[in-house]
């Protein structure tokens, strides 16, 4: 039993990690996208935030 809690208690660490690491990445990003006014940019900013959703998510879902 504590084996498993271990387990859940270092998933949740790696995924809040991930999200803080996601959130500070994405903040770069955005920043120097709307800095720039390109719209392309911003655009790729946010389909990697999609994409770092999605990976939060399944390590969410397990």
């Amino acid at each position: 039993m504590s084996n498993t809690i271990d387990s859940r208690d270092d998933s949740r660490d790696h995924v809040q990690r991930r999200v803080n690491q996601s959130r500070g990445l994405l903040a770069l990003l955005m920043a120097a996208d709307i800095k720039d006014a390109n719209p392309e940019a911003i655009e790729s900013s946010l389909l990697l935030a999609d994409e770092l959703l999605a990976e939060v998510q399944q390590i969410i879902e397990g």
